[in-house]
């Protein structure tokens, strides 16, 4: 009646629960989304009601997404973080468009030839047009 072999009903009962402590433990060591990182900065008290509200303005909002996708399609090496912090730091593409480049160079993680490139695409583009 009862076979002393495993049985694959056994396997896969097992191999299940496996799976399923496994996901959770990842859940716990996995780096935390960006909107659940910005909470817990908040709720830690590491930035004001002001900061708080720019930063999860920036998470909803799809301007953002066109000044990361312009610097994609148009400045050669920008990747996309940098091209995140570019647009959490200007309100639209014109803002962009209308920095000088040290406003452009404030931001973290961009340096002197990003923003010359940034300028020079916005240059070429404006010159295609006339």
């Amino acid at each position: 009646m009862y076979s002393s072999e495993p049985s694959l009903l056994g396997f896969l009962a097992v191999g299940a629960v496996v799976v399923l402590y496994a996901r959770e433990r990842y859940r716990e060591w996995a780096e935390p989304t960006e909107e659940e990182a910005l909470r817990q900065a908040y709720a830690n008290g590491e930035i004001g009601d002001a900061e708080f509200e720019r930063r999860m303005g920036y998470l909803v909002d799809d301007r953002n997404d066109e000044i990361v996708g312009w610097l994609d399609r148009n400045v050669e090496n920008v990747a996309e973080t940098k091209g995140k912090a570019i647009a959490k730091e200007f309100e639209s593409l014109n803002a962009l468009r209308q920095a000088d480049h040290e406003e452009i160079t404030d931001v973290h993680g961009v340096g002197d030839s990003t923003a010359d490139a940034i300028q020079r695409s916005f240059d070429a583009e404006e010159e295609s047009v006339a």
